[in-house]
Protein backbone atom coordinates (compact mmCIF):
# COMPACT_ATOMS: atom_id res chain seq x y z
CA UNK A 1 0.00 0.00 0.00
CA UNK A 2 1.31 3.38 -0.90
CA UNK A 3 -0.48 5.90 0.82
CA UNK A 4 1.33 9.05 2.16
CA UNK A 5 0.91 11.10 5.31
CA UNK A 6 0.43 14.98 5.10
CA UNK A 7 3.35 16.81 7.27
CA UNK A 8 0.70 17.67 9.97
CA UNK A 9 0.62 14.37 10.65
CA UNK A 10 4.34 13.91 10.86
CA UNK A 11 4.83 16.90 12.93
CA UNK A 12 2.88 15.14 16.10
CA UNK A 13 4.26 12.06 17.19
CA UNK A 14 1.45 10.39 18.77
CA UNK A 15 -0.74 10.37 15.10
CA UNK A 16 2.37 9.80 13.27
CA UNK A 17 2.23 6.38 15.48
CA UNK A 18 -0.88 5.70 14.90
CA UNK A 19 -0.37 5.85 11.08
CA UNK A 20 2.45 4.15 10.99
CA UNK A 21 0.62 1.25 13.02
CA UNK A 22 -2.44 1.43 10.54
CA UNK A 23 0.12 1.16 7.60
CA UNK A 24 1.58 -1.68 8.23
CA UNK A 25 -0.83 -3.52 9.77
CA UNK A 26 -2.50 -3.04 5.96
CA UNK A 27 0.47 -3.16 4.24
CA UNK A 28 -0.81 -6.72 2.82
CA UNK A 29 -4.49 -5.60 2.19
CA UNK A 30 -5.38 -2.85 -0.77
CA UNK A 31 -7.24 -1.03 1.21
CA UNK A 32 -6.33 2.54 0.95
CA UNK A 33 -4.45 4.61 -1.04
CA UNK A 34 -3.74 8.33 -1.16
CA UNK A 35 -7.10 9.67 -2.08
CA UNK A 36 -7.58 7.97 1.44
CA UNK A 37 -4.84 9.91 3.30
CA UNK A 38 -6.97 12.87 4.69
CA UNK A 39 -9.46 10.68 5.82
CA UNK A 40 -6.69 7.89 7.32
CA UNK A 41 -4.95 11.17 8.65
CA UNK A 42 -7.94 12.29 10.20
CA UNK A 43 -8.86 8.94 12.41
CA UNK A 44 -5.05 8.64 13.42
CA UNK A 45 -5.44 12.32 14.40
CA UNK A 46 -8.88 11.36 16.52
CA UNK A 47 -7.35 8.22 17.88
CA UNK A 48 -4.04 10.30 19.09
CA UNK A 49 -6.47 12.97 20.79
CA UNK A 50 -8.56 9.75 22.47
CA UNK A 51 -5.36 8.75 23.97
CA UNK A 52 -4.76 12.09 25.64
CA UNK A 53 -8.72 12.01 26.51
CA UNK A 54 -7.98 8.78 28.41
CA UNK A 55 -4.66 10.45 30.07
CA UNK A 56 -6.61 13.11 31.07
CA UNK A 57 -9.76 11.22 32.39
CA UNK A 58 -12.30 12.95 30.49
CA UNK A 59 -14.63 10.34 29.82
CA UNK A 60 -17.17 12.42 27.94
CA UNK A 61 -14.54 13.82 25.50
CA UNK A 62 -13.36 9.92 25.04
CA UNK A 63 -17.04 9.65 24.77
CA UNK A 64 -17.24 11.87 21.41
CA UNK A 65 -14.49 11.12 20.01
CA UNK A 66 -14.71 7.06 19.89
CA UNK A 67 -17.61 8.14 18.50
CA UNK A 68 -16.28 9.87 15.72
CA UNK A 69 -13.50 7.77 15.48
CA UNK A 70 -15.58 4.50 14.55
CA UNK A 71 -17.73 6.31 11.76
CA UNK A 72 -13.97 6.99 9.94
CA UNK A 73 -12.66 3.73 10.91
CA UNK A 74 -15.97 2.00 9.06
CA UNK A 75 -15.91 4.36 6.27
CA UNK A 76 -11.63 3.67 5.60
CA UNK A 77 -12.47 -0.51 6.09
CA UNK A 78 -10.82 -0.40 9.41
CA UNK A 79 -13.21 -2.43 10.89
CA UNK A 80 -15.16 -6.46 9.93
CA UNK A 81 -18.41 -4.08 9.32
CA UNK A 82 -16.36 -1.34 7.23
CA UNK A 83 -14.70 -4.01 5.11
CA UNK A 84 -17.81 -6.37 4.86
CA UNK A 85 -19.34 -3.00 3.27
CA UNK A 86 -16.30 -2.50 1.00
CA UNK A 87 -16.65 -6.25 -0.39
CA UNK A 88 -20.29 -5.73 -0.59
CA UNK A 89 -19.94 -2.82 -2.80
CA UNK A 90 -17.10 -3.74 -4.98
CA UNK A 91 -19.36 -6.59 -5.32
CA UNK A 92 -22.10 -5.11 -6.65
CA UNK A 93 -20.02 -3.07 -9.13
CA UNK A 94 -20.86 -3.93 -12.45
CA UNK A 95 -17.87 -4.83 -14.78
CA UNK A 96 -16.88 -2.29 -17.22
CA UNK A 97 -17.55 -3.10 -20.72
CA UNK A 98 -14.73 -1.73 -22.14
CA UNK A 99 -12.37 -2.69 -18.36
CA UNK A 100 -9.88 -4.67 -21.49
CA UNK A 101 -9.39 -1.77 -23.39
CA UNK A 102 -7.20 -0.25 -21.26
CA UNK A 103 -5.00 -3.13 -19.95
Amino acid sequence: MKIKPPQWVKDDPATYRIWQKIVRDLRDVELLDNLDSLALATFCCLEAAKERAVQESDINLFDKLSRTSLTYANALGLTAKGRASLAKKRAEKPDDPNAELFE
